[in-house]
């Protein structure tokens, strides 16, 4: 599967994280959004058993990361049959570039069962679901996240 994915995004000697930072099961319920927000690049515990912020750059004095490596993408796979788009929790890709000089919106992606989408982490890669999950028999949104590093 990591073969796949490195042909599919060009994107060379991909490990995937089997700690699981941040990664696995999800599930939002009625009323849930996710905010627009851009991922952690590297995940890092300390000595005072504390985690702070996952970072981008280099780990903070006492602390060590933990991910085996820098995360280069996010594979979203969502679980709910029959999933319509008037219910909400569509995930969207916003674009910018490196100085936030604009944001605009790029692409939504209709959370049904088996879908997946795959993208890369960066410190542009804005996405999020704007729109509050609404299913009319309170089903949760659901799905697994996958990441995987160089």
């Amino acid at each position: 599967f990591i073969a796949f994915l490195e042909t599919l995004t060009g994107i060379r000697n991909l490990t995937a994280d089997s700690r699981m930072f941040g990664g696995g099961p999800f599930s939002i319920v009625n009323g849930g959004f996710l905010s627009l927000h851009t991922d952690f690049n590297k995940h890092q515990t300390c000595q005072n058993g504390i985690s702070p912020i996952p970072t981008y750059g280099e780990p903070k004095p006492g602390c060590t990361v933990v991910t085996p490596g820098w995360r280069r993408l996010n594979l979203l796979m969502y679980l709910n049959e029959g999933w319509r788009e008037e219910w909400g929790g569509s995930f969207e890709l916003w674009e910018t570039d490196p100085r936030y000089s604009f944001l605009q919106y790029s692409k939504k992606v209709l959370p049904e069962l088996n879908r997946i989408a795959i993208f890369s982490v960066t410190d542009v890669s804005i996405h999020g679901h704007l729109d509050p999950v609404n299913h009319p028999h309170g089903e949760a949104r659901k799905s697994l996240s996958f990441y995987y590093y160089t």
